[in-house]
């Protein structure tokens, strides 16, 4: 991984400067000395490099890594003893490129741009100025690098664990080992009063010691560090202020450590349930102090601009998505689902909001997966009645009563949400599932609890246990640029909130057809909209396999020729619509003619632009997986004998939920039930509503004088065109 490879850069790049600043004094005059004094020494840093990526590692031996710093310190008090300085007031940057070049990193070019870098670091860190280096800054100096030695050696071992036994313990305990080396190096570092390391001192430096290490470094790197330097200080964009270097110490070490945890953990050593979500908590709450400190130097909140600047900074290859987009998305994210109280800002409410939903997900995520282990459940997956009994044992054995009301909630859940998804599948499996997998339980718990908060953070409704159709405009507004951003939203589609509330509102297994769209509305209809995402995936990569690419569409995906998309989606139904037996089986039962007719009512409903041989856009793949699904869904829910067509009975078991929208279109008012049941089953019965001549009103009024006799039976195909009927092609 490329973070791999940049943290041990950048701690060689560190450790570099320490050991290299341990070498910044001396004088060509009496080189000869200390080299007839001390042979051995000469070059002992021209593996410092190596040794940090060593350490880095767990490769090298604590002696090993204890003579590294030892050759610096050793080195400088041989330099004090037995060089003269060029100047009465001390050492000149011509005596520090003689010592480097001669005797410490001998065999290396040391340019008088990394020498001159180096004394501006000094004397940010240590004092005075930077044309000359005392005997006294000398001492300061190699003092200081007494405590990085101390600090690394005390953690070398947890180094060595980390790279050969990186364990959950072990992680965490040098996570909490490194906070406490950050603490002890600070203190050991008195800055104040000192002079101001400039950003362009520090890009030089770092160009110049990356050269030296043969490390790539972005062009961006420094700008990014100054702008994070800025976040987590306060502090300006003309360098690193003296005061600051403790606090920047401990902020980058307590950041840091977290991180390294994170990018180290190897999962073959997380063991039980949920073990990499509870490592993953512990770390949070260890960076959410941090954090805490950080909003504490702009008074406990804070402004959106600073990340602005921040994610400005980032080098390309690090943020591809348009940052614009980013940015503005960060905007609803604060005020709303984050509910920070101060405007453009990101405040401490809003941090403890996040940690506490964060903590309830990780918590709820480690009840399931110890009840199904309780159980022993497979693959297979468990009923909700089995589950049930299992979570109650599992509250009187091991739960404690503060956390009890969080397996309640599981419980309802289960009952609440039909199971749908299969162990290890990211779509949604259309047949008579009866058990629910862990998989299954854990996505519609995170989506319920992003539901939820959804509903508090935008609903209107009184309760904010429901959406309004505006709640949902809010909703899709606020993030429309970021979807587009992310290619998964196309903004030129119109009334897409409309669209989005409608599916909700008709074609998941719990939709009710009134004005609004309750919690388990939602909760449902956000899994198929992750699993339609999943098979439009699928068909875009298929086609664009075979197709020929005609351009690119709003969002940047292939045009393809509707010829081409019909023959490979159609001629190989059974592959791309597997999660669907039922559809599977139907669409080969069929003649050739019903074929087409299928063929023609799924694009119909599915396409912007209706059954035409315009090219396929990434929108119309994704009509093509939503309303296949949406179909599947209606079919599982209301054809209760399973036979693949819908009596009358059925039919009217669905006509409260269509009400409403048969209303709306129609222009009818909904009191009116003998009037629309009479449109529904109409529409049913003939695969599309009646028309508004004299003929429809002849054939409507002739249905209901027939109502004794009305003999409903739709199987897909007539669903499928009922759907066409009422769509409405741009």
């Amino acid at each position: 991984m490329r973070s791999s490879r940049c943290w041990p850069s950048t701690v060689g790049v560190l450790v570099s400067l320490a050991l290299n600043s341990c070498g910044l004094m001396g004088n060509r005059a009496d080189l000869s000395k200390l080299l007839d004094y001390s042979p051995e020494s000469v070059g002992c840093l021209n593996e410092a490099g190596t040794r940090v990526q060593a350490y880095y590692k767990g490769d090298i031996d604590a002696p090993l890594w204890a003579s590294t710093w030892d050759c610096a310190i050793g080195s400088l008090d041989l330099f004090k003893k037995f060089v003269r300085s060029s100047s009465t007031e001390g050492y000149t940057p011509e005596d520090i490129k003689g010592l480097l070049e001669t005797f410490l990193l001998a065999g290396n070019k040391i340019t008088p741009e990394l020498v001159s870098a180096l004394f501006d670091l000094k004397a940010s860190l240590f004092g005075g100025t930077s044309q000359i280096i005392t005997l006294e800054e000398i001492d300061r100096i190699n003092d200081f690098i007494r405590v990085l030695k101390t600090e690394t050696l005390t953690l070398h071992p947890l180094m060595v664990k980390r790279a050969h036994e990186p364990t959950a313990e072990n992680l965490l305990a040098l996570t909490d080992a490194l906070a406490l080396a950050g603490d002890t190096i600070a203190n050991a570092l008195v800055s104040r009063g000192n002079t101001l390391f400039a950003w362009s001192s520090a890009q030089t430096f770092v160009n110049e010691i990356a050269k030296m290490m043969q490390v790539e470094m972005s062009p961006d790197g420094t700008m990014w560090f100054s702008t994070l330097k800025m976040l987590l200080t306060s502090g300006t964009h003309e360098g690193i202020e003296s005061t600051l270097w403790p606090y920047l110490i401990r902020s980058a070490i307590s950041y840091g450590g977290p991180a390294l945890a994170i990018f180290s953990i190897d999962s073959r050593f997380l063991k039980g349930p949920n073990a990499a979500g509870e490592f993953g908590m512990k770390l949070a709450w260890r960076i959410k102090t941090s954090i805490l400190q950080t909003l504490a130097l702009y008074g406990g909140a804070l402004p959106l601009k600073v990340l602005d600047e921040l994610i400005d900074s980032l080098p390309q290859s690090a943020l591809s998505v348009d940052r614009k987009a980013v940015k503005n998305v960060l905007r609803p994210l604060t005020a709303k689902m984050l509910m920070s109280r101060v405007p453009d800002s990101v405040d401490t409410s809003a941090i403890d909001l996040l940690f506490e939903k964060v903590d309830f997900w990780v918590r709820g995520q480690t009840h399931l997966e110890r009840i199904f282990e309780r159980m022993g459940a497979g693959p297979a997956g468990v009923t909700s009645e089995q589950f049930a009994d299992e979570a109650a044992r599992y509250l009187d054995d091991e739960v404690m009563p503060k956390h009890r009301n969080e397996v309640y909630r599981l419980i309802l859940l289960s009952r609440h949400i039909r199971p749908m998804f299969l162990t290890g599948d990211a779509q949604i499996t259309f047949t008579a599932m009866e058990t629910h997998t862990l998989d299954n339980l854990s996505k519609f718990h995170w989506i319920r609890l992003l539901s939820e908060q959804l509903m508090a953070a935008y609903s209107t409704v009184p309760g904010k246990l429901k959406a309004s159709l505006k709640d949902l405009k809010t909703i899709v507004d606020d993030y429309t640029e970021i979807g587009y951003a992310l290619k998964v939203i196309d903004p030129t589609v119109p009334d897409l909130y409309l669209k989005r509330f409608r599916e909700a509102n008709l074609f998941t297994v719990n939709s009710n057809g009134d004005d609004t769209m309750d919690l388990d509305e939602a909760t449902p209809y956000i899994g198929m909209l992750a699993s339609a995402g999943t098979l439009s995936g699928k068909l875009r990569a298929g086609t664009d396999a075979v197709c020929e690419h005609l351009g690119q569409d709003n969002l940047g995906y292939n045009w393809k020729s509707a010829d081409c998309f019909r023959k490979e989606v159609f001629g190989k139904f059974r592959i791309y619509f597997d999660h669907m037996p039922y559809l599977v089986r139907f669409y080969e039962g069929m003649t050739d003619a019903e074929k087409q007719e299928f063929q023609v009512a799924l694009e119909t409903g599915a396409r912007f632009y209706g059954y035409s041989d315009q090219p396929i856009a990434s929108t119309d793949q994704d009509g093509f997986a939503g309303l296949a699904q949406y179909v599947e869904s209606f079919f599982s829910r209301f054809d209760v004998n399973q036979s693949g067509t819908l009596s009358l009975d059925e039919a009217m078991r669905a006509y409260p939920i269509f009400k409403g929208s048969l209303a709306e279109l129609g222009k009818i008012d909904s009191s009116n039930d003998f009037l629309l049941e009479t449109i529904f089953t109409y529409t049913v019965k003939f695969g599309h509503p009646p028309t508004t001549d004299f003929w429809g009103y002849t054939e409507l009024i002739s249905w209901i004088a027939m109502k004794p006799f009305w003999a409903v039976s739709v199987d897909r195909l007539g669903f499928f065109k009922v759907i066409a009927s009422i769509s409405l092609p741009a």
